[in-house]
């Protein structure tokens, strides 16, 4: 099923057929509600999933593609996680930009393989932890909605110690 979705989702961007619908949106329940459709992953992992999103925290979006991007960014959070690692939500107002993080302690990402994480026909996907398996589109999907969204993404990681994907937006809605 994940496969079909985001093959579909892939498609959808590369033909310009995903617009945007931007609107208010709680961030806190947002990333709630993906981290209540992943649970049943992370309870068997014993990977504890952290909101730490104000419940206040208010967007100028569009809720589909961010929920696109934040479902992606959690499975693979939970994916290469071990029993007992953690999931965190954070998020951050500046001045003119809005930096939504989701970080894990999980295994973390090999430096060569960080400068072709987001290049078309060099990712290929790893292995989880319990030998989950994946497309190697997520993360692509996650670029091209982010920089849909007039944002960017970024990663930090460090083998053993876990991953922190940073998704960046304008706060001022003519630029979103």
């Amino acid at each position: 099923m994940s496969l079909l979705v985001n093959l579909l989702e892939w498609s959808r961007l590369k033909t310009n057929r995903l617009g945007k619908d931007i609107r208010e949106i709680n961030l806190y329940e947002l990333l709630q509600e993906v981290f209540n459709l992943h649970m049943p992953n992370a309870k068997k992992k014993n990977i504890e999933l952290l909101n730490e999103i104000d419940k206040r925290a208010i967007v100028l979006s569009d809720e589909y593609m961010l929920h696109s991007i934040f479902n992606n960014l959690i499975g693979n959070a939970i994916k290469y996680s071990d029993n007992g690692d953690k999931v965190i939500a954070r998020c951050e107002f500046n001045s003119d930009t809005l930096e939504i993080s989701i970080q894990d302690t999980g295994v973390g990402i090999p430096v060569e393989r960080l400068r072709t994480l987001f290049k078309p026909g060099s990712n290929r996907s790893t292995a989880g932890t319990q030998n989950e398996s994946g497309t190697g589109l997520g993360l692509l999907i996650c670029k091209e909605m982010t920089e849909k969204l007039n944002g960017k993404i970024t990663v930090e990681s460090k083998e053993g110690e876990g991953t922190r994907f940073t998704i960046i937006l304008p706060l001022d809605h003519e630029k979103v």
